[in-house]
């Protein structure tokens, strides 16, 4: 085995030798990997979220103007608005409806048996995880893109359809598994009550929805969350209280 060049000196880099050297092929990925970055680093998305620009010791009337180039929310929000049409916040808006239910799913069925635990999941963790996750896509738009939506109807209709979606999905994995060959009347119960408890729950939350977005247009600011805990709130101890009624029909022999 060649031993290395005992010579402390910099004559042996490569870049100093005659005959110069060959560049690592693997560089040429790291190289896209950092163009990407650095376009991503200049996106007006990625600009506005690290700007301090709308911090209040940094206002006009403090340090005057602004140097340009630099953006604050307010300015970004809207100029972001007149950039999207109709058509794209109708195909956005549809999108979102479409793929809630299948993504909030994953959180359905959590908990089983009656062990204390299990009841708990069943009256309360399952609840708060169902009742966040179906209205979590249109929660993430009204957070980091409020502009795709253009009025409050369009919130309204993904966590309803969205809420739909995921009670059917969640019918059909009770009547083909949990509860193969069900009675009329269970089916009936689920496919009417149950749905509709779905979806009255998904209204609940999505008003909270509503309001952080239209506090975010009336005043051009940065979406506040907070606005929205005491509907997703609401809507989740009502999905609880159902569920525990519905524990106890089970615990005193009630058959639907």
């Amino acid at each position: 085995m060649k031993k290395p060049p005992s010579d402390p000196s910099i004559r042996k880099e490569p870049h100093l030798q005659r005959d110069g050297f060959s560049k690592d092929m693997s560089e040429r990925k790291a190289d896209r990997v950092l163009d990407k970055s650095r376009e991503s680093n200049h996106s007006k998305e990625m600009k506005v979220e690290r700007t301090v620009w709308d911090e209040p010791a940094l206002s006009a009337e403090l340090v005057g103007e602004r140097p340009s180039g630099e953006l604050i929310y307010s300015t970004w929000l809207t100029d972001r608005r007149g950039e999207i049409s109709f058509v794209k916040s109708t195909a956005i808006t549809m999108g979102i409806a479409l793929v809630a239910g299948p993504i909030a799913i994953i959180g359905a069925f959590y908990g089983s048996g009656r062990t204390v635990f299990s009841i708990l999941a069943i009256v309360v963790f399952g609840p708060v995880i169902e009742e966040v996750m179906k209205v979590a896509m249109a929660l993430f738009v009204v957070e980091k893109r409020p502009f795709y939506f253009r009025s409050s109807f369009q919130i309204i209709l993904c966590v309803l359809a969205g809420s739909f979606v995921f009670s059917a999905i969640e019918n059909l994995v009770y009547h083909h598994w949990y509860v193969p060959n069900p009675p009329a009347k269970l089916v009936q119960w689920r496919w009417t009550v149950c749905v509709a408890l779905h979806m009255i729950c998904s209204l609940i939350a999505g008003l909270g929805l509503v309001r952080i977005w239209k506090r975010t247009w009336k005043n051009l600011e940065r979406p506040q969350m907070t606005l929205a805990y005491p509907f997703v709130l609401a809507a989740a101890i009502l999905h609880g209280i159902y569920n525990g009624f519905v524990v106890v029909l089970q615990y005193i022999g009630f058959h639907f």
